[in-house]
């Protein structure tokens, strides 16, 4: 058994991941105010999907409602 083809055979099968790769030793992203309140406007946007805007924009649910409290908080 060759491991070459058995491993492209595996890779082949894989889904496909996407992500943004953060290079240094900060993980964390940093939005800006005006990147927030752009992805909220667009999460409460008529025929939006919450669950679809955090996806598109690589954040959890959680942190879209953090944000939406800190804005009516005025934070």
């Amino acid at each position: 058994m060759d491991d070459g083809i058995a491993t492209e055979g595996v890779l082949a099968r894989a889904p496909e991941v996407s992500g943004e790769v953060m290079p240094g030793l900060e993980r964390r992203r940093r939005w800006s105010v005006e990147e927030k309140l752009r992805i909220l406007a667009q999460s409460v946007a008529l025929g939006s999907s919450l669950t679809l805007t955090c996806r598109m924009h690589g954040i959890s649910s959680g942190q879209l409602y953090t944000w939406r409290k800190q804005f009516r908080l005025g934070s």
